[in-house]
């Protein structure tokens, strides 16, 4: 077994300022519907199937497990719509093409949880990631939330400064086990 060192993330909704979220010119916001399921688990599995992340929660290796996910994720009471997005790029040749995700469930009355932040790898470091966690942000405070929260792998070092910058601190250090899939092959 291998462990991953994660972190739990917090932001004050409330007190912090937070800037509104600006996407890329050519790309666009396109709102939670319940039949573009299949698309947010599509563009999450391009997103993560080659990142640390898919070794720690090896649903997201693959668009199956990607779609058993997004399909729990819908499906559970705390699920919050508002804060649930894709970004599409529109591209002159083949219209719309999604390239980034995010999901956000309100655990309570009190907190949203922003569970899945995806780009895939040809539309990264533009500023969607940003972009998303904002509008999540957004969709939360929409919801009536004081607080959002995300986990992190911690070496996911991008992301972590990503978080950070936005305002979110680090409230929890844990350590999650995964199967090391060295091991698998021998």
């Amino acid at each position: 077994m291998q462990y991953y060192k994660r972190y739990r993330m917090e932001l004050d909704l409330v007190q912090q300022p937070i800037e509104s979220p600006v996407l890329p010119e050519n790309y666009l916001w396109l709102p939670w519907q319940a039949d573009r399921l299949e698309i947010h688990a599509s563009v999450k599995s391009q997103s993560f199937r080659h990142e640390v992340d898919s070794h720690v929660f090896p649903c997201l290796a693959d668009y199956y497990g990607c779609l058993r996910l997004m399909q729990e994720i819908a499906l559970q009471r705390t699920f919050c719509p508002q804060a649930t997005w894709l970004v599409g790029y529109q591209s002159v040749d083949h219209g719309i093409i999604e390239c980034g995700t995010i999901q956000g469930i309100c655990p309570s009355d009190y907190l949203g949880s922003i569970q899945n932040v995806g780009v895939v790898p040809g539309h990264r470091r533009l500023g969607i990631g940003k972009a998303l966690v904002l509008k999540s942000i957004e969709g939360f405070r929409s919801a009536g939330r004081k607080r959002a929260t995300l986990e992190v792998t911690a070496t996911n070092f991008s992301a972590v400064e990503l978080y950070r910058t936005l305002g979110f601190c680090i409230t929890r250090t844990m350590y999650r086990e995964a199967v090391d899939d060295s091991l698998l092959s021998t």
